[in-house]
């Protein structure tokens, strides 16, 4: 029996330099780190995507069990495991969503003027909420409404499970950990329960930074055996969603 323990990276940084670890996304995988070490979870395995917030997130944990003196693993790099690409999404997509809808294009106006007067500034809203052009760009990327220069949906979702299939059919002795993102977790855990991308969205879209789902391996099958537990995130204002 392996348990796969899928880690959502600590909350990344600004709009404008997403792909790192803000101060509250460094105390999360700290204290993450620090939890799984004190219960003694060993791992076979640690695997990381290639972003910078994935790899930050599995340092700070690695580092917590060196400070207990507990065993732990090398570290993997695998970008098969890497979060899709929202700002090549954007740049395909927008454009052409603001040729078609003058609703799109002036809500995309104002969120591109609050990130130029906000983006810096790390708590503001445009940096710490979703943006109602975030999901119209996602689901017209998802269901294919404009072509699109980088990685489709399907490609990207093929990609996830291509991954997950791998790593389950290595048969690994023991727990494994994957240090990724909302998206691809959600995708994990949508095969494994048959969801469609609407369900697969819903999971993603509550999963809180540094959060857990695992999934479980035994008797020939794979089960869903938790989902977004943040146990070591006692204070409520650590549990972001962005």
């Amino acid at each position: 029996m392996s348990d796969f323990y899928f880690i959502r990276h600590g909350q990344a940084g600004t709009r404008l330099e997403y792909d790192t670890l803000s101060l509250i996304g460094r105390q999360q995988a700290r204290l993450l780190g620090e939890y799984l070490a004190k219960q003694g979870i060993a791992f076979s395995k640690i695997i990381a995507g290639g972003l910078q917030r994935h790899r930050e997130t599995a340092q700070s944990v690695l580092e917590a069990y060196k400070s207990d003196c507990v065993a732990v693993s090398d570290l993997v790099i695998d970008p098969e495991w890497n979060e899709f690409d929202l700002d090549a999404v954007y740049k395909s997509v927008a454009p052409l969503m603001s040729k078609d809808s003058a609703e799109f294009a002036a809500s995309y106006a104002s969120m591109q003027q609050q990130v130029a007067e906000q983006g810096k500034l790390v708590d503001s809203v445009v940096n710490r909420r979703w943006n109602p052009c975030d999901g119209a760009v996602i689901k017209a990327w998802v269901t294919a409404q404009y072509p699109v220069e980088g990685q489709t949906w399907m490609a990207f979702r093929a990609r996830i499970v291509g991954a997950l299939t791998k790593l389950v059919g290595s048969n690994p002795d023991g727990n494994v950990a994957i240090f990724t993102s909302a998206t691809p977790t959600a995708i994990a855990l949508a095969q494994v329960m048959g969801l469609n991308e609407r369900a697969l969205f819903s999971l993603a879209g509550v999963m809180i930074n540094s959060s857990m789902s695992v999934l479980r391996s035994g008797d020939g099958d794979l089960r869903v055996f938790n989902f977004n537990t943040v146990p070591h995130l006692d204070d409520a204002s650590l549990r972001t969603h962005r």
